[in-house]
């Protein structure tokens, strides 16, 4: 019984640890496999599988990330029923090479810098969306002064929020108030599981008393 107790913590205390980076990063079975390895009782596997889910859900709901940034023209013009969506963090996307590079829930800007007579607004935006991100800013300007129809059919049929925010507003401090929000939002997170480790150890401790 206790040493199945202090299995748990430790392996409970190194995976509160690591979660905040994992809410970006997919290194979770990695970070997993020494688990499945040990012979825990059921008890415990149960409160771990619970605690990983809480942890795979770090992530902010979109509706409250926008609400940083309501003084800054970011418009909502299509996929308004997506807007429950949890982002984990922001990418900039300008070709479909760089979407390669999202791992799901990002939030996705581009200036369609990157747009061709190969690569349409809509072959890119049904890109981001397969890669699992959370929504795309667009931003209006020399390179896309309009959204095409088709782009918004395509979001609002998948419920994938679709924004536009003038040229004017830079993006970088978009981008910087979305990241400050979603740190600040993991490490109240961590807060709160850090105070659930110690209460277990200060269980643990009474009980070993």
């Amino acid at each position: 019984g206790d040493s199945f107790l202090g299995v748990f913590i430790l392996l409970f205390s190194f995976f509160i640890e690591n979660s905040a980076n994992y809410a970006r990063i997919n290194t979770i079975h990695l970070a997993m496999t020494p688990v499945r390895q040990v012979s825990l009782p059921f008890f415990y596997k149960n409160i771990f599988q619970k605690t990983k889910k809480r942890c795979d859900d770090m992530a902010i709901e979109l509706q409250r990330l926008i609400q940083k940034v309501s003084h800054m023209d970011v418009t909502l013009i299509a996929g308004k029923d997506g807007m429950n969506r949890l982002v984990s963090w922001v990418h900039m996307v300008e070709t479909m090479e760089a979407s390669d590079f999202l791992q799901g829930g990002e939030i996705a800007f581009t200036t369609g810098l990157g747009l061709s007579n190969n690569v349409s607004m809509l072959t890119l935006t049904e890109y981001i969306y397969d890669k699992g991100a959370a929504g795309i800013i667009v931003n209006i300007g020399p390179f896309i002064e309009n959204i095409p129809q088709d782009v918004i059919d395509f979001c609002d049929e998948h419920s994938f929020p679709l924004f536009i925010i003038p040229w004017k507003i830079h993006l970088a401090e978009v981008m910087r108030i979305f990241c400050f929000t979603i740190t600040k939002d993991d490490q109240r997170i961590l807060q709160t599981s850090s105070a659930f480790k110690n209460a277990i150890f200060a269980s643990s401790f009474t009980t070993l008393s």
